[in-house]
C-alpha cells in the first residue's frame, strides 16, 4: 500500500481529486450558480510541481482579470451594433493569439480569450447581467485556484529544483547519445540516428523550458544559480543545432567513410558524446568534478586527392563543428560548477522572454485562424442559428485559441478522443447522477473520476478533465435531459469542424510547405543584416540588425526541426524538395 502511495502518479491524482471535490462542496454549500468555473481552474493548474502550479495559478488569475474586464468595455460600446461587436471582439480575440505566440506568458492570454467568449456568450442579456457574468467568473476561478494551492503545498508537496535537474539530466544523456549514434553513419550501416532519440531531445529541452521558471519560483535558488540555469538554457537550441549538424555531415560523407577514403573519426564523436553524457553525471554530483581539457584531434584527410570537392569542404565544415560542439561542452562544465556553487563565475540571470516565440509568419498565421474561426461561428449562429446557439461561437474561439496554445496539435486525431469523453461523460450524467441522493455520493463520484483520468490521461488530463466537467454540469439547479448532452455533443463537432476548415490557412501544415517557409524567413533576416546597400543607406538599424541575430538561432533550430520531421515521414519519391 505504501508503495502504491509513492507513485508520483498516484499521489498527483489524489491531488488533483480532492481539490475538485473540496471545490465543488464549498461552491455548492455556498449556493453559486457555476461551480464548474472553480472545477476548470484545478484541472489547468493541477501540475506535478508547486513551482509549475503558482506560475500557472498566477498565468490564470491575471488572465481572468483581464477577461473579465474587456467584454465590459466591448458590451459597453459596440453591444448594439453586431458588425462593430464581431469586429472588436474578433480584434481582442487576435490579440491574444499574437501574445500567445510568445509563449513565455501565453497561458495568461488564453485565459483572457477564454473567459472574455464564455462571459459574452448569451442571449438578449443585459450589461447588468454582463458585470454579475464577470464578477461570478472571477471569484470561482479564484476559489479553485486557492483550494488546489492549500492541497498542493499540504498534500505530497513536490518542489522543482530536483525535477530541473532531471529534465537537464535527461536532455544532456540525449544529446551525448544522439552524438555518438552518428558514428552509424561510418560504419557500414547507412541507417540515420533513431527519430526516437531526436524527439527526445526536442522533449527534454522542452521540460526544462517548463522547469526553469518554476524551479525560479519555488526552489530557493541563489543568483548564481539562477544565472547559470538561464544560461544553460539560452545555449541549447545552438547545442541541438551543432548536434544535428553533425549527423547532416557524417550523413553525406557516409560513401567516403565506406570506401576507405575518408580519416577515421570514431574517436572524436564518441569522445564528444561522452563529455555531454559526463555533463548528466555532474548535476547529480555531489563531490566535485574536473571540466576536460580542449578535444584534440586532427581530420585533415591525408589522400585528398581520392576525395571531392564538395567532401572536402564538408569534412572542413565538420572539424569546425566538432570545435564549437567541444566550446559548448566545456561552457556547460562551467556553468554546472556555478549552479553546484563550485565556481566563482557568475551568468546573467534574466531568462530571454523571445527565446520559445513563435516565428513572425506563424504568429500572422494563428491571428489569422482565430479571428476566421470565430467570426464564421459567429454570423454562422447570427443567420442559421444552430443548435446550442452563442456556445458555438464561444467554442470555436476557445478551440483556435487551443491551437495556438498547442500550435503541433492535430484537430483531426482529436475527434475520436473527444467523442468517447463526451460519450462516457454522458452516460454518467444519464444513467449514474439522478440517482445520487446527497454529496458524499456526488464527491464520491468525482473523486473516482478525477483520480482515473489524471491517472491513465497524464499528458491530457486538463483538456479531458474540462470535457467532463463541462457534460456533467453540476449545480444546485441540476437537471438531466438527453437533449442537453446532445447538443454539447454537436457543439463540440461543429466547432471542430470550423476550426479545422482554417488549421491550414494563410499558411499550409504541410512539412514541406512549413520548411518552405522557415528558410524564407531565414533567408530574409539574413538579408537583412549582410546587405550593404540597407546599410549604407540607413534602412538597416543596429536594433533591426539585434533583432535579426536574436531571431536567427530560433529559425535555425525550427529548420533542423522540420527537416527532422520530413525525414521521419519519409520525403517525396525523388528523393528531393521543391523549393
Amino acid at each position: 500500500m505504501l508503495l502504491f502511495l509513492k507513485n508520483p502518479r498516484i499521489q498527483d491524482g489524489i491531488r488533483t481529486a480532492l481539490a475538485v471535490v473540496v471545490t465543488y462542496g464549498i461552491a455548492l454549500w455556498m449556493g453559486w450558480e457555476e461551480p464548474i468555473w472553480g472545477a476548470y481552474a484545478v484541472a489547468v493548474v493541477s501540475l506535478p510541481t508547486i513551482g509549475l502550479t503558482v506560475n500557472k495559478e498566477l498565468e490564470r488569475l491575471a488572465g481572468t482579470v483581464i477577461g473579465v474586464s474587456v467584454p465590459l468595455i466591448l458590451a459597453g460600446l459596440f453591444f448594439q451594433e453586431r458588425l462593430l461587436f464581431s469586429l472588436t471582439t474578433a480584434g481582442f480575440l487576435g490579440v491574444c493569439a499574437w501574445q500567445m505566440s510568445f509563449r513565455r506568458h501565453g497561458y495568461a492570454w488564453y485565459v483572457a480569450g477564454m473567459v472574455s467568449l464564455v462571459i459574452l456568450a448569451g442571449q438578449e442579456v443585459t450589461s447588468e447581467d454582463l458585470f454579475l457574468r464577470s464578477v461570478t467568473r472571477a471569484y470561482e476561478t479564484g476559489l479553485g485556484v486557492i483550494v488546489y494551492s492549500l492541497t498542493a503545498l499540504f498534500v505530497w508537496p513536490v518542489r522543482s529544483g530536483a525535477a530541473l535537474e532531471k529534465a537537464a539530466g535527461q536532455y544532456f544523456d540525449t544529446l551525448g547519445d544522439l552524438i555518438k549514434n552518428a558514428t552509424r553513419f561510418t560504419g557500414a550501416s547507412q541507417d540515420a540516428p533513431g527519430t526516437e532519440q531526436i524527439d527526445g531531445l526536442f522533449s527534454a529541452k522542452n521540460s526544462l523550458g517548463k522547469m526553469l521558471p518554476a524551479a525560479q519560483t519555488d526552489a530557493r535558488l541563489s543568483e548564481a544559480s539562477k544565472g547559470g540555469w538561464s544560461f544553460l538554457f539560452v545555449s541549447l537550441n545552438r547545442q541541438i543545432s551543432l548536434a544535428m549538424r553533425v549527423t547532416d555531415l557524417l550523413g553525406r560523407l557516409s560513401s567516403a567513410f565506406r570506401e576507405g577514403r575518408a580519416p577515421e573519426c570514431d574517436a572524436v564523436v564518441n569522445a564528444l558524446g561522452d563529455r555531454f553524457s559526463r555533463l548528466a553525471e555532474a548535476l547529480t554530483s555531489k563531490s566535485g568534478f574536473a571540466a576536460p581539457a580542449p578535444l584534440s584531434f586532427n581530420l585533415v584527410p591525408e589522400g585528398q586527392q581520392q576525395l571531392t570537392e564538395a567532401e572536402l569542404r564538408d569534412f572542413t565544415a565538420l572539424s569546425a563543428v566538432f570545435v564549437q560542439l567541444d566550446e559548448q561542452c566545456r561552457a556547460m562544465f562551467s556553468v554546472v560548477a556555478t549552479i553546484k556553487g563550485q565556481s566563482e563565475l557568475r551568468f546573467s540571470g534574466d531568462l530571454p522572454e523571445h527565446l520559445e516565440a513563435d516565428l513572425p509568419f506563424e504568429r500572422r498565421g494563428h491571428i489569422i485562424q482565430v479571428v476566421l474561426a470565430f467570426l464564421t461561428a459567429f454570423w454562422l449562429w447570427v443567420y442559421i442559428n444552430p443548435p446550442g446557439g452563442p456556445s458555438f461561437p464561444e467554442m470555436a474561439g476557445i478551440f483556435a485559441l487551443i491551437l495556438v496554445l498547442n500550435p503541433g496539435l492535430n484537430l483531426l486525431r482529436l475527434i475520436i478522443p473527444v467523442c468517447v469523453v463526451v460519450l462516457g461523460a454522458g452516460l454518467i450524467y444519464l444513467l449514474i447522477m439522478p440517482s445520487l441522493t446527497g454529496f458524499a455520493e456526488l464527491g464520491t463520484l468525482l473523486f473516482i473520476t478525477t483520480f482515473l483520468v489524471t491517472v491513465y490521461m497524464q499528458a491530457a488530463k486538463g483538456m479531458v478533465l474540462c470535457a467532463l466537467f463541462s457534460v456533467l454540469n453540476i449545480s444546485n439547479d441540476q437537471i438531466y435531459s438527453f437533449e442537453v448532452v446532445a447538443i454539447s455533443a454537436l457543439v463540440i463537432v461543429m466547432s471542430l469542424a470550423v476550426n479545422i476548415t482554417f488549421q491550414d490557412f494563410p499558411y499550409p501544415r504541410q512539412k514541406e510547405k512549413r520548411l518552405q517557409r522557415c528558410l524564407i524567413e531565414y533567408l530574409r533576416k539574413a538579408g537583412q543584416i549582410l546587405d550593404p546597400f540597407k546599410k549604407s543607406q540607413g534602412f538597416t538599424s543596429s536594433r533591426d540588425i539585434q533583432n535579426c541575430l536574436r531571431e536567427l538561432p530560433r529559425i535555425e533550430l525550427r529548420l533542423a526541426q522540420f527537416t527532422h520531421d520530413l525525414k521521419a515521414d519519409a520525403l517525396p519519391k525523388n528523393g528531393k524538395l521543391r523549393l
